[in-house]
């Protein structure tokens, strides 16, 4: 019954189930945030060979594993027996939940910031020109959001745990921040991967803002086949040359009436 007024919670409200379900979110949402910046942090490294930027990826990338396995065993034993934070059996021996709470969050938002520092600091050191970095930095920034729901989520546990919260606490924001934020940070990681598929799918609003090639200029694949090496056998090896295709771009220029001139080259010879 989150998000339902606590008044039209009908008599008989099943508390356990609800704690059952509360159980399972804290499994799964610290998993799910780290390996979102474990993603991202893996795309970033294909940016970068060697140097202090790739050094801190990895660390990062170490220190999220490290962090998800370790919250991910307190949260699965938080309580002995198991099954006493939805059962809530008054033998059982538990964990304080609000410095857990508190750590967990806190330690996100700490590694949300640093992942976001990365990109910063690499393309920063590109070199291209300004419209095209600040567009970068923008995408790879857009994590922001996530480290600002992270705050709000942080703010409302503090609520929770150590001042006394509202009269009608299912309906509260923020039990549903843990989803929002989750759900913020898989599209944020993967907005930056989208980048290529933008450039192809729409080059005349990259031509238009100036981030993309040359304006008037397109490459296009095109198709050439060749021969492979003369030691090449085929398939049946029979020792005959195979045919080798490989896909190489040709510079296209616009006319004056905005058609494309283009011509197909395909290549090849007999053996």
């Amino acid at each position: 019954y989150w998000g339902v007024h606590d008044a039209d919670i009908p008599l008989g409200n099943p508390l356990n189930m609800g704690m059952f379900w509360i159980f399972i979110n804290g499994i799964v949402y610290n998993p799910l945030l780290a390996l979102v910046k474990i993603s991202a942090l893996l795309f970033l490294l294909r940016l970068v060979a060697r140097g202090t930027q790739r050094l801190a990826c990895q660390a990062l990338i170490v220190f999220n594993i490290v962090q998800l396995f370790t919250f991910l065993t307190i949260a699965l034993v938080q309580c002995i027996p198991i099954e006493a934070p939805w059962t809530m059996s008054r033998t059982a021996r538990c964990i304080r939940r609000d410095v857990y709470s508190t750590a967990l969050a806190v330690t996100n938002i700490v590694t949300d910031i640093l992942t976001l520092l990365v990109p910063y600091f690499i393309f920063m050191g590109l070199k291209m020109n300004q419209r095209a970095r600040t567009a970068l930095l923008s995408v790879f920034m857009l994590g922001i959001i996530v480290t600002i729901i992270s705050a709000v989520r942080l703010y409302y546990i503090v609520i929770l745990y150590y001042y006394r919260p509202g009269p009608d606490m299912h309906y509260a924001l923020g039990y549903i921040t843990s989803s929002v934020e989750i759900n913020f940070a898989i599209i944020t990681a993967s907005a930056p991967a989208l980048w290529p598929l933008a450039r192809r799918w729409f080059p005349d609003a990259f031509e238009r803002i100036g981030i993309n090639r040359e304006r008037g200029i397109h490459l296009y694949p095109d198709i050439e086949v060749a021969y492979a090496t003369p030691r090449s056998t085929d398939s049946h090896g029979s020792g005959g040359r195979m045919l080798r295709g490989k896909v190489t771009w040709h510079q296209k220029q616009r006319d004056p009436a905005g058609t494309i001139n283009a011509a197909v080259v395909v290549q090849g010879r007999r053996g």
